[in-house]
């Protein structure tokens, strides 16, 4: 309850809590700005009482997997080697999952082609066995449609069966677009029977397993492209938050994409600091472990699309981020749109939690995906 007390206070305080903008904003957008903030900070003590309060036991969170692999000085010489390209998956399973006078739901499933590239992890993979399978929910629309895009969900995501009205499908269905909402690993269905709770073994201070979570996520999206591709012209990546950079990671090592959109994207997962509202305590397991901010960064290298240049022209990369953000800092966001040659990006006033300027993001996303369509075939 005191906890709770100190973030009602920093509610009322938060006037000037953020101090750095992004581009020229408005008395109103600076005060939007700053009670987003203190919202993620509410939000983000709410997460972590829920998720790592009392009663979880933190052992959970220091890394046992040897981590030595990801050092190795010719995985950072050639960091895309650890992103193995997959095929379509051969076989895709379809089941019809709800229906709507605009568009058509199934639930997808396939077995994920990825393959642990760290020998150490191999043995404690093979018995996650829920996160072998992959899933999406595909949302279909009854008008013809000439592209189609993956989306994929941020940390702590629910079940793609139960969430997938939350995402702004049937929006993309309006302007000509299928979409996949895909089950990242870890999570939801494919969450560990051990798991205390979903996307646990995701994001954590076993950050062995986070950089394979990140190749896997990349692979199970890059074989949904191919599969997409063999009934559409265009195929696109869309995410939010970790979602974000999972999408930007993949667009530094895919090439066969026409766009990425990224909401809110880190740019490191390794790279938190451990005073972060969000997953400090995470952070700090890893510290007291001996993983250091500095063997943090190194050990993260291969999943942090800081690190990479985008496989697709930077045109085609939309960016779109909170001045308030509490949950991702926006010098992480600003780190990766750096790396990428400075793509398009729209700061919005707002957080993590609650955006502003929503509608009109949501708008810009739409017209720079409608803007990749013409002259593109129906997948009819």
């Amino acid at each position: 309850m005191k906890k709770f007390s100190v973030a009602i206070m920093l509610l009322l305080v938060s006037s000037c809590a953020v101090r750095d903008y992004q581009r020229p904003v408005s008395v109103r957008e600076r005060v939007e700005v700053n009670n987003a903030f203190a919202i993620d900070t509410i939000s983000a003590l709410a997460l972590v009482q829920i998720n790592t309060g009392p009663g979880y036991d933190m052992s959970r969170q220091r890394p046992i997997i040897d981590y030595s692999y990801y050092l190795d000085p010719r995985l950072k010489s050639d960091p895309r080697s650890f992103y193995p390209r997959p095929d379509a998956p051969p076989e895709v399973k379809v089941e019809p999952l709800a229906s709507t006078p605009e568009a058509e739901f199934f639930l997808l499933s396939w077995p994920s082609q990825y393959a642990p590239q760290n020998p150490a992890f191999a043995p404690v993979y093979a018995t996650y066995i829920e996160t072998h399978t992959a899933y999406g929910v595909y949302c279909r629309s009854r008008k013809p449609s000439r592209g189609a895009v993956v989306v994929s969900h941020g940390w702590t995501g629910d079940d793609v069966r139960k969430t997938y009205k939350r995402e702004p499908l049937l929006g993309f269905a309006r302007v000509g677009y299928d979409s996949v909402l895909v089950q990242q690993p870890y999570h939801g269905l494919r969450e560990p029977a051990g798991s205390k709770f979903s996307g646990e073994y995701f994001i954590s201070g076993e950050i062995a397993r986070t950089n394979e979570a990140t190749c896997q996520t990349v692979t199970d999206v890059r074989s949904m492209v191919r599969w997409l591709r063999e009934k559409y012209e265009v195929v696109g990546i869309r995410g939010g938050s970790l979602g974000g950079i999972t999408t930007l990671q993949t667009a530094a090592v895919e090439s066969e994409i026409d766009f990425a959109v990224a909401w809110v994207p880190p740019s490191s997962l390794g790279e938190f600091p451990e005073d972060s509202p969000l997953i400090g305590k995470i952070v700090k397991s890893m510290r007291e472990s001996g993983i250091t901010p500095e063997l943090g960064a190194q050990i993260s290298y291969v999943a942090s699309p800081k690190n990479f240049s985008p496989a697709i022209p930077k045109k085609d990369i939309l960016i779109i981020a909170g001045m308030g953000d509490n949950f991702v800092p926006p010098s992480q966001t600003i780190a990766v749109w750096e790396a990428f040659g400075r793509p398009m990006i729209y700061w919005f006033a707002g957080g993590h939690v609650v955006n502003h300027d929503r509608d009109f993001c949501l708008e810009l996303e739409r017209q720079f995906m409608a803007a990749r369509l013409p002259g593109k075939k129906s997948n009819e």
